[in-house]
């Protein structure tokens, strides 16, 4: 399984682009990345 330090995520900062933001942030939850 790879292993996943950080995640990178580009925005523009628009309502459009929350949802990628909130998936990245599970993502980061789920494991353990920065």
């Amino acid at each position: 399984m790879i292993r996943i330090d950080r995640i990178l995520v580009p925005t523009d900062f628009s309502e459009f682009s929350r949802p990628a933001v909130n998936y990245a942030v599970a993502m980061a939850e789920r494991f353990a990345a920065q």
